[in-house]
């Protein structure tokens, strides 16, 4: 169904940004269109979307935001099927900790529950803020079709699983790092990559053999956990395929800080990473800064 056919309880569309955040809460079937996003508020997201179904941001803008806090944050246990559509990203500079990801798709709690939310036909450019692109900490997502370049980030499968990524185009620095259960990532394209910190595509070692919201390694609960976590799941029943690599120093590069390497998979291209120092303290910072971050957003949301 298009945008002009789907019959929407609510259309923001065509404002500006710049002064105030913009929170939706328990909504569904809201359109939000060709807005411009670039208000710089500390410790706050540019743009929440909190327990809302069905509902689109298309078109929009979300740059020059050089303080904590995430751009756009999809978060909550009854979230179903928010789409990103035709957005950009770019300029967004924060880089003194976690916490300034562009994208967020849930946090730890939710990691057990399908969101199914789509971020499609987006350019993500020139960022330097979280070395988190898209941060996907629940099930069932798809990215798809956009371009990435030049960025010190990836699309990051943190928590979760059963998430698509495929059909992006990816140049200069910048990738795909994974965890988790039930990924495919296919039909990706990688050109003039020659970083060692965010390369092609990088499979994470795991330091638990399911997500901690998972009743078994192939099973999410469906529900919102009490509190956070920061584990770091198996990589397991993967599908990684297809991908291609033009210019690039790395394809994808197989993590070793961890113990538990991935299993039950088809990845193709695959190499092991002969200098992990610069990944080891990314990954130790992100998984002592997350969970505190997530009480502080919980506690200023309740």
């Amino acid at each position: 169904m298009s945008t002009t056919e789907q019959q929407w309880s609510q259309v923001i569309e065509n404002k500006k940004f710049d002064r105030e955040r913009l929170s939706l809460k328990g909504k569904s079937k809201v359109l939000i269109r060709n807005c411009d996003f670039s208000v710089n508020e500390s410790e706050e997201a540019m743009l929440t979307l909190s327990n809302c179904q069905d509902c689109r941001v298309e078109g929009c803008k979300f740059h020059d935001k050089d303080t904590e806090g995430v751009a756009l944050k999809i978060r909550g246990g009854d979230t179903k099927r928010i789409v990103v559509d035709n957005c950009e990203f770019y300029k967004l500079t924060y880089n003194a900790g976690n916490g300034g990801e562009p994208v967020r798709i849930g946090n730890s709690e939710t990691s057990g529950v399908s969101f199914d939310c789509t971020v499609r036909n987006c350019y993500f450019h020139d960022l330097r803020a979280d070395p988190e692109t898209v941060s996907i900490k629940s099930c069932g997502n798809v990215i798809e079709n956009c371009r990435h370049e030049n960025c010190k980030s990836s699309f990051v499968i943190r928590h979760g699983g059963f998430a698509k990524i495929r059909n992006n185009r990816f140049k200069g620095e910048g990738g795909i790092r994974i965890y988790g259960y039930g990924n495919e990532i296919t039909g990706n394209h990688f050109e003039d990559n020659q970083s060692e910190k965010f390369p092609p595509i990088t499979l994470g070692a795991g330091n638990v053999e399911k997500d901690p919201n998972f009743s078994a390694p192939d099973k999410p609960t469906g529900r919102e956990a009490s509190d956070g976590h920061d584990k770091y799941a198996q990589i397991n029943n993967n599908t990684i395929k297809n991908n291609t690599y033009q210019n690039c120093r790395r394809t994808i590069v197989k993590r070793t800080d961890k113990p538990l390497r991935p299993i039950n998979s088809d990845i193709q291209e695959l190499e092991e990473a002969p200098d992990a120092s610069e990944v080891d303290e990314l990954e130790q910072r992100e998984a002592t800064e997350e969970r505190e971050k997530e009480k502080r957003d919980k506690g200023r949301e309740q």
